[in-house]
């Protein structure tokens, strides 16, 4: 706005003038804060509104995952008692083929020592005999020797 130096009275009333249009533009940047603030406002409320969307989205891509999950946790957890179901199993037979094991060993065991004692028992029985067929030569040479015969 112009000052022009003419007298106070047109000075008030310039002032005046100034002082209302300052007044209209200050209600006017006042109006356009307020469409610019509930447009702010607006923008952060759609903003707000599309982020708890996608949050929903993710909790419930998440919630899916997580029956998946407990799905596939319950389907492993029945795996996994059925292999020890089949474990136990494998182990009773591994046991009995132990014990199987365990008493033909204690029988080859016992097998060998009679079939050593049975050696023993032959070897006595060997010399035993070569004795008595000694003593029989021994006693056909003296019964020739002496009778005659």
């Amino acid at each position: 706005m112009k000052w022009v130096k003419v007298n106070d009275k047109k000075r008030a009333v310039i002032t005046g003038v100034e002082s209302k249009s300052n007044q209209k533009a200050q209600g006017e940047a006042k109006e356009v804060q307020l469409l610019n603030a509930d447009e702010n406002s607006n923008n952060q409320s759609q903003h707000e509104r599309v982020e708890k969307e996608n949050l929903e989205e993710m909790l419930n891509k998440l919630e899916e995952e997580k029956k998946e999950l407990a799905a596939k946790c319950s389907k492993w957890e029945e795996e996994k008692n059925g292999l020890i179901q089949v474990n136990n199993e494998v182990a009773q037979k591994l046991s009995a083929v132990i014990a199987s094991a365990t008493r033909y060993q204690r029988l080859a065991q016992e097998f060998e020592e009679k079939c050593r004692a049975l050696e023993a028992e032959r070897a006595t029985l060997s010399a035993n005999l070569c004795a008595a067929t000694m003593r029989s030569r021994i006693c056909k040479n003296l019964l020739h020797n002496n009778f005659g015969g």
